[in-house]
């Protein structure tokens, strides 16, 4: 039996859904997070603010019973430490706060993507996205920690995009 030209078989994968897009987004932030959380537990990353120490070496200089001694002070190497071990286990709310924010949106975009919300979820989750990205560009540009975040909003952002286009979150009711 031949299959002709108009046949309903087709070759082409269907383009996934862009719930499910949506969902492995958000998985990826809230995998990301969870990494940040467990390398603030684990990872020496911060250098202790301590005064420096130095040492001094003191070697003979020149040979027989009347050589001089000269000494050369050396800067030692201070070792690292993990984020909690540094500020304590408190510090973890502040590194929680992409995990928390990914969770929220998830919610959000669920909400939204139903239709049980109106147009505030996808707005809402929109926001959120964006505070989290533009929180991680200016903890880079301070203090250099809050690249580490950039990726979360990002993605979130990008998931907003699949549930809700940018156009429909910011677009008003005229009435």
């Amino acid at each position: 039996m031949a299959i002709g030209l108009n046949s309903s078989v087709s070759s082409a994968p269907a383009a996934p859904r862009p719930e499910r897009v949506a969902a492995f987004l958000v998985g990826l932030a809230a995998a990301w997070s969870l990494a940040l959380l467990i390398l603030a537990l684990v990872l020496p990353i911060v250098t202790p603010q301590s005064p420096p120490a130095y040492a001094t070496a003191t070697a003979p200089v020149g040979a027989g019973a009347g050589a001089l001694h000269a000494s050369a002070t050396t800067l030692l190497p201070t070792a690292q430490v993990t984020l909690v071990a540094d500020s304590g286990y408190l510090v973890l709310l502040l590194v929680a706060i992409p995990l928390l924010a990914t969770l929220l949106v998830g919610l959000l975009l669920r909400s939204a993507a139903a239709g049980r919300s109106g147009p505030w979820a996808g707005r809402a989750a929109w926001a959120l996205g964006s505070a989290l990205l533009l929180a991680g560009v200016v903890g880079f540009l301070t203090i250099l920690i809050g690249i580490a975040v950039v990726p979360v909003g990002g993605l979130l952002l990008a998931a907003c995009g699949q549930i809700v286009p940018l156009g429909a979150a910011v677009r008003r009711r005229h009435g």
